[in-house]
């Protein structure tokens, strides 16, 4: 005659069929140790099975931040005291009717299974009144949070669909406002000086890398008025002084400025096109500055449309003859007349 030992509610927050299942084995574990019996354990949660089988045979982690860790650990606790050797666990089929049994064995599993499937459920209608309320309030807001996420899914769908609208049938009837455009001042003004010498931006980057800039600057603004204002960005202007000059500006080596004219081993291989701009434009920001110069500096597009040369293209454009420039300039329109090339060299 089939005698149920104990049957109860599921205790806690989470209830899940497999943490009913793992409870009545871990309870089942626990008599077991605290009366020192052998013991077979017959389930029909397969998961359960599996994991209770690794852990006799050492081979479950056991990780306290995992689900149901708490279960998991009571198991084990058990099972030292128990011994993993007088532990079995088998798996018996679940929902199986005593005419589908084909041995007396499987009729004997298949009764019991349902006997104490029965004991829980019975076990569970009979939860307090306090408990139901509790569910019945649970139950009413998970409702009312599943209908709010209703709308507010309902609401980006009709969102994304007004979006998708063609413009004729978005714009119908409706007036699209003017954008105002962003406007530059274009400030160019030199004041007193046009050329004399900077002593505080010579002893920082070097008198030979000031000359030179003075020299490429004040030649390049010669005879312009202000109908010749254009916005030309630093590596236009640094390709241009390279063009003009056939060498590079300031390199920074050991934080120090250097002249590659007098280091012959030194090349600009080692550093990148980006960095030389970068450098350059500190210097003609301080030979700007101490001049009292007034230059306008802004983020907008350049007037010409430059291509990103990489160092490679650097060096094969300064050493091209002055035929191939002209060339360039003529059928691109990116650089200024040729004759503005030849400035005297040091």
């Amino acid at each position: 005659m089939a005698v149920v030992l104990h049957a109860s509610a599921l205790s806690g927050v989470c209830q899940t069929a497999f943490r009913a299942e793992l409870a009545a084995v871990a309870y089942v574990l626990h008599w077991a140790a605290r009366t020192g019996i052998a013991v077979r354990v017959w389930s029909d949660c397969s998961g359960v099975v599996n994991k209770v089988k690794l852990m006799c045979n050492g081979r479950f982690r056991l990780g306290v931040n995992r689900p149901n860790s708490d279960l998991w650990i009571w198991i084990a606790a058990s099972l030292d005291d128990i011994g993993v050797d007088r532990v079995q666990i088998r798996k018996v089929a679940a929902h199986r009717t005593l005419q589908s049994a084909r041995t007396a064995d499987e009729m004997w599993q298949f009764f019991h299974n349902g006997y104490v499937d029965k004991a829980a459920r019975l076990a569970n209608q009979a939860r307090p009144e306090q408990f139901w309320k509790l569910w019945e309030q649970h139950v009413q807001a998970t409702q009312a949070a599943q209908k709010l996420v209703n709308q507010v899914q309902a609401l980006h769908v009709a969102i994304g669909r007004r979006h998708v609208l063609s413009e004729e049938e978005a714009d119908q009837g409706t007036e699209v406002p003017q954008r105002s455009t962003r406007q530059f001042e274009m400030n160019f003004s030199l004041g007193r000086w046009f050329g004399h010498a900077l002593p505080d931006s010579s002893r920082l980057f070097g008198t030979t890398h000031v000359s030179r800039v003075v020299r490429w600057f004040t030649e390049r603004i010669r005879d312009t008025t202000a109908d010749d204002l254009r916005w030309v960005s630093f590596a236009q202007l640094y390709l241009d002084f390279q063009m003009c000059w056939g060498l590079p500006g300031p390199l920074r080596v050991q934080n120090q400025w250097v002249d590659i004219s007098m280091r012959p081993h030194l090349t600009t291989s080692g550093f990148s096109f980006k960095q030389q701009v970068k450098w350059f434009r500190q210097l003609l920001k301080s030979v700007w500055r101490e001049a009292s110069a007034h230059i306008a500096m802004e983020q907008c597009r350049h007037l010409f449309n430059v291509p990103r040369f990489r160092g490679h293209l650097l060096r094969s454009i300064r050493l091209t003859t002055g035929l191939l420039l002209i060339w360039f300039n003529r059928a691109h329109g990116m650089l200024p007349p040729f004759s503005a090339y030849l400035l005297p060299r040091n």
